[in-house]
C-alpha cells in the first residue's frame, strides 16, 4: 500500500479533478493557455438561464462589485464580450482556492434570489453543511463520549456485585412475563369477535402457545443447564472484576480508534489520488469523469482490500493485547495475592514477536 501510495501521487492529479471548467469545457489552470486563469466566475447571475450557462476562468484576485476594476478572464461562446463589466457586478470570495462566489449578504437585492441556484448547480451546499454541523456539534460528540465511558464503568461496577442477582432477575422476569402473555392472549382471544373459531381467535391461541413455549425452554434450560449457568455468570463476575481492577484497559481500545481514524484519513487522502489517475474530462457544468486505465482498476480493488486488511489488523492487535492483559491478571492471582495485569507487555508482545 505505501507503493500505491507513492505511485498515486505520483501519478494522480485531484487539483485538476476539483478545478473549475468554464462553460466551453476548458479547465481553470489546466487547459492550454488557462495556467494563470485558475478560478472559475460566474458574471451573470441575473437569471437562472445565465448561472447555467456562462461561467468563465478568470485570472487574478476574485472580482467585487467596483465595475471600475476590469477583470481578466477567458472567453467562451456564451461570454465574448471582452468588457465583463455588461453584467451586474457583485462581491465574490475565493473557496477551495478555485472558485470565486457571491458573498451572499452583499448581493443586490436583485440578484439575491439566484443565490441558492448557483450553490445548487456547484452541489458544494451539501459538504459545507456537513462541515458546519460537525464543527458545531462537537461538544456533544464530547460530552457523549464521556457519559458513555462513565455509564460502561458503572455498569461494570454493578456487573462485579449483582451479576447472580441480575442474570436470576432477568431469568425469572423474562419466565413471568412469557407465561403472563400467553395467558393474556388465551383470556383475550373471544373478546373482539362473536365467534370462538374466528381466525382472530385461532392467531392468538397460537401465540399464547408460542409464549408458554417459551417459558417453558426457560424452565427446561435453568434445570438441566443450572451449573453451566453458575459458570456463566461467574465468568461475568470474573471479567467485570479485571475492568473496575483494570481500568486503563479502556484506554486500549481509544488507541485503537484513533489509529484506525488516523488509517482511515490516510487511506481516504490516498484513495483520492488513486482516483484521479487518468484522463480527467468534463461531463457538462462542473462535473467531471475520470478515464481509467485498466492498472489503476487493478490499484483500487487492491488499495480497497487493504482497507479491510488493515482495518482487521488493528483490530486483532487489540484484542491480542486486552488477551495478555486479562490473562497476566489471571494468573497473577494468589491466596493472598491480588493480581494485576500488565497491559503494556501486549504491545512489546505485538511488536516484539508478532
Amino acid at each position: 500500500m505505501v507503493i500505491i501510495a507513492i505511485y498515486a501521487f505520483a501519478r494522480g492529479n485531484p487539483d485538476k479533478y476539483l478545478s473549475g471548467v468554464d462553460d466551453d469545457g476548458r479547465f481553470c489552470g489546466y487547459s492550454d493557455g488557462f495556467s494563470n486563469y485558475d478560478k472559475l466566475y460566474y458574471p451573470d447571475l441575473s437569471d437562472e438561464n445565465g448561472i447555467k450557462t456562462r461561467y468563465v476562468c478568470i485570472k487574478g484576485d476574485c472580482p467585487t462589485s467596483d465595475s471600475s476594476i476590469s477583470i481578466d478572464f477567458k472567453e467562451t461562446g456564451d461570454v465574448t464580450n471582452a468588457n465583463i463589466g455588461t453584467f451586474q457586478r457583485y462581491n465574490s470570495i475565493e473557496y477551495l482556492g478555485k472558485y470565486c462566489l457571491p458573498v451572499k449578504d452583499e448581493l443586490p437585492d436583485s440578484l439575491k434570489d439566484n443565490y441558492d441556484t448557483l450553490w445548487d448547480s456547484l452541489n458544494l451546499d451539501a459538504v459545507e453543511r456537513y462541515i458546519n454541523d460537525i464543527a458545531t456539534a462537537w461538544p456533544i460528540f464530547l460530552i457523549g463520549t464521556f457519559i458513555t465511558l462513565v455509564l460502561c464503568l458503572l455498569f461494570m461496577i454493578i456487573v462485579e456485585y449483582f451479576a447472580a442477582i441480575l442474570a436470576w432477575v432477568s431469568i425469572i422476569i423474562s419466565f413471568v412475563a412469557l407465561t403472563g402473555l400467553g395467558f393474556y392472549f388465551f383470556f383475550t382471544r373471544n373478546e373482539n369477535s362473536d365467534q370462538a373459531d374466528d381466525n382472530n381467535s385461532t392467531l392468538q391461541i397460537v401465540w399464547a402457545c408460542f409464549c408458554w413455549a417459551g417459558a417453558a425452554l426457560i424452565l427446561v434450560f435453568v434445570c438441566c443447564y443450572g451449573k453451566a449457568l453458575r459458570v456463566a455468570i461467574g465468568v461475568v463476575q470474573a471479567a467485570a472484576d479485571f475492568i473496575t481492577d483494570t481500568k486503563r484497559i479502556l484506554i486500549v481500545p481509544v488507541i485503537g480508534f484513533l489509529i484506525v481514524v488516523v488509517f482511515y484519513t490516510i487511506w481516504i487522502f490516498v484513495a483520492i489520488f488513486v482516483y484521479t489517475i487518468g484522463t480527467i474530462e468534463s461531463n457538462g457544468g462542473q462535473g467531471k469523469t475520470v478515464e481509467w486505465e485498466e492498472s489503476t482498476r487493478r490499484i483500487w480493488y487492491y488499495h480497497f482490500f487493504g482497507l479491510f486488511w488493515i482495518n482487521a489488523m488493528i483490530d486483532a492487535c487489540i484484542s491480542f493485547i486486552i488477551i495478555v492483559a486479562s490473562a497476566t491478571w489471571y494468573f497473577s492471582h494468589g491466596t493472598e495475592i491480588e493480581g494485576s495485569a500488565e497491559v503494556y507487555k501486549g504491545f512489546r508482545w505485538i511488536w516484539r514477536y508478532h
